[in-house]
This record gives structure tokens, sequence and C-alpha cells, in this order.
């Protein structure tokens, strides 16, 4: 006998990051993550400072080491990143709409 395991419904899910770099493209060239928290959000006043930032395109890399027996210390780094992005993605929607603002 066979059980099924039920797919789990994902929940919605809304990237902030797209829209924002549609915004700003004009204004300011560069829309990387980062350069949107340097220049809108004014990181430095925030007193955000990316330390060991990994950058995406070797996050994949280091996971696919991690599963073939490699160390999960590069690991470390990505959820730094990863926490970082979800920090600036809250923050510039809490800039752009601003709660009570009609």
């Amino acid at each position: 006998m066979t059980r099924a395991i039920r797919v789990p419904s994902l929940a919605a899910h809304l990237d902030l990051l797209h829209p924002a770099r549609a915004l700003w493209k004009l204004r300011l060239g560069s829309v990387r993550l980062v350069e949107l928290e340097r220049h809108v959000l004014d990181a430095a006043r925030l007193g955000w400072h990316r330390e060991d930032d990994v950058s995406s395109a070797l996050i994949p890399q280091y996971y696919f080491d991690y599963l073939r027996g490699g160390s999960a210390k590069p690991l470390a780094g990505v959820v730094n990143t990863i926490r970082w992005t979800c920090a600036g993605s809250r923050a510039f929607w809490q800039d752009q709409f601003p709660a009570g603002r009609a």
C-alpha cells in the first residue's frame, strides 16, 4: 500500500525587487538590491553595511557543493545574504508605503 503525500499549497509571494528596479532604473542606472539600499533607503543612515555578501551567482554552487559532501561553512554567508535581502525588501516596502498613508 502506498501513502500519498499531499502537496502543500503555496502562500502568496510578492517580490518587491522587480517593481523597485522599474521605478528607480532611470534615476540610478544600477538597480542591484545593494544599490537600491544605498541610494533609496540611505543604508548608511540606517547603519547597514553588508559584510561577506555572497553573490547570487555563487549561491547554487555553494549549495550543490554542500549536497555533495562539501563544507556547510559557505552556506552561513548565504544565510546572512538572505537575511540582508529580506531586511532590505522590508525597509523598501515601509519606505514606499508607510503605515497610515492613504
